[in-house]
């Protein structure tokens, strides 16, 4: 959800999948370097 909200794209696009894909692959990354949430997070 976090990373869904600082994405704007057109509805029209037919890219939110894909965004959002991503965004889950960066957050998993950032949590599986750091050792707390908060770290990831700002990261």
């Amino acid at each position: 959800m976090v990373g869904g909200a600082c994405q704007a794209v057109s509805l029209l696009a037919a890219q939110g999948a894909s965004l959002a894909i991503g965004a889950a692959y960066v957050l998993a990354d950032q949590l599986a370097r750091t050792s707390h949430i908060e770290d990831a997070l700002h990261g």
